[in-house]
Parts: structure tokens; C-alpha cells; sequence
């Protein structure tokens, strides 16, 4: 464990005396930070689609092909609540933009969680011990969401229309300007990071979890229900990735 600290405490002292030196070398401060920032807010959009993936194959050695499928339906969604005439229409209960793009993220968290758990309790399950089944099942589990988007949202792409306070604000650093939204979702994916290693390292919920992943038959034999913990991970995973698609959809829209 100190070992794992030092290396990491190592990575992040290198990277900030780069960083340091880059920045006091360069001949625009301003344009050296955004593209710093932006470079942070692409990193951020991968890692919010890749979370999910890496939580599930890390933690149930499960290479989940559907992943990029619920990061899609996050990002409709988000897109059909917020948005008036969509299928699920509040614009007219909740007039507040900002409101309404909370309750857009929340119900592609939701709707994400209960696919997640649909398909490990209801196809997944009985091929944990056929990596090759598990493969098949999730990679034609993508294409059905695919054609279920295809089919609700059709296949023209949706632009994020109806803005919000943060989505439309920007900042001045230096002499360029940056949107607050990109810096928004670079503090979310931060928070993400953050909140993951806590709750994995440090809850009685994660020692059960890489317990049950060491060794299932000594934690069921403690009395806990290793496939409900499994189920809790698989949902877990999935939600990230809708609330992922939820989070990047007002920047990259919906297609």
C-alpha cells in the first residue's frame, strides 16, 4: 500500500512540474490554459464513459460490450426531459432550465440503473462462468439499444437547444475564453474519481465488494448475498455510463 502511494505520489509530482515547466516556457499563458483545460474536459468525457466499463470488468471480470449503449441513453434521456415535446414532456410542470436539467440527469441515472439491473438479472447471471456467452450477449444487447434509440429518437441527431445557466456561461482566462460548462464537467469527473476510490477503499459496502470478487464463497459463507452484491455493481456501472451520456449530451448532443 505505501508502495502504491509513493508511485502515484510520484506520477502526480512529475506531471505538475511538466505542467509548471510548460506553462512558464510558453509564449501565451492564456492559450497554454485552455488548452490544458480543454485537453482535462476531453479526458473527462472519456473517463465518464469508461468508469462504468472498468467497474464491472475490474470488479466481475466482465467485459461489458453494452457499455457505450447506456452512455448513449443517458444522453437521450437527458435530451427528451429537458427538452420540450420529447416523450417525457415537463417542461410545462417545471418552467426552470436548471431545474429541469437536474431531473433530466436524474431520470438518465434511473432509467440506466434499471436497464443495468434487467440485464444482469435477467440475461447476464447464468454465463458468469462463459466469458465468451457473456461477450455475445452484451455486444447484441448494444445493437438492440441501438435500434431502440433508432426507433423512439430516430436516427437524426438532436442539438442541445435549450440552455441553461451553466451550459451558457464562460469565463476569461487570461485573454481567451472558456465555457463554464466544460469546467463543470471537468469538476464532475473529478468528483466521479474521487467519490469511486472513497467508496471502494474506504465503506463497508467496498470491502464487501472486492471481498466478494477475491473470494465469493467465503463472504457467502458470512451470510451475504454475493449475487445481490454483483446486481449492485452491474447497476452501479451502467448508471455511470447513462449519467456520463446525461452529463456530455448538452456539449455533444444526442445522435
Amino acid at each position: 500500500m505505501l508502495k502504491q502511494r509513493t508511485s502515484w505520489f510520484t506520477i502526480i509530482a512529475l506531471t505538475a512540474a511538466l505542467l509548471i515547466f510548460a506553462a512558464l516556457t510558453s509564449r501565451s499563458p492564456g492559450i497554454f490554459g485552455i488548452t490544458l483545460l480543454s485537453g482535462l474536459f476531453q479526458a473527462m468525457l472519456l473517463f465518464l464513459v469508461a468508469s462504468g466499463l472498468s467497474i464491472i470488468f475490474g470488479l466481475m471480470d466482465v467485459l461489458n460490450f453494452a457499455q457505450g449503449g447506456f452512455f448513449m441513453i443517458g444522453a437521450y434521456i437527458a435530451y427528451d426531459v429537458h427538452h420540450p415535446g420529447g416523450l417525457i414532456d415537463v417542461t410545462g410542470t417545471i418552467p426552470n432550465a436548471d431545474l429541469r436539467f437536474f431531473i433530466s440527469v436524474l431520470a438518465a441515472i434511473g432509467i440506466g440503473a434499471l436497464l443495468g439491473a434487467f440485464l444482469e438479472r435477467g440475461l447476464l447471471r447464468p454465463l458468469y462462468a462463459r466469458p465468451i456467452f457473456q461477450l455475445v450477449l452484451t455486444f447484441g444487447v448494444s445493437l438492440v439499444l441501438i435500434e431502440a434509440v433508432r426507433f423512439i429518437w430516430s436516427t437524426t441527431p438532436y442539438s442541445w437547444t435549450v440552455l441553461f445557466s451553466v451550459r451558457e456561461g464562460y469565463f476569461i482566462l487570461f485573454d481567451q475564453q472558456f465555457s463554464t460548462y466544460r469546467l463543470f464537467v471537468i469538476g464532475v469527473g473529478f468528483f466521479l474519481i474521487v467519490a469511486i476510490a472513497l467508496l471502494l477503499q474506504h465503506t463497508r459496502i467496498g470491502i464487501i465488494i472486492r471481498a466478494g470478487v477475491e473470494d465469493s464463497g467465503m463472504v457467502e459463507a458470512l451470510g451475504i448475498n454475493v449475487r445481490a452484491i454483483f446486481t449492485l455493481v452491474f447497476t452501479f456501472g451502467c448508471a455511470v455510463a447513462a449519467f456520463g451520456g446525461a452529463i456530455a449530451a448538452p456539449f455533444l448532443g444526442a445522435s
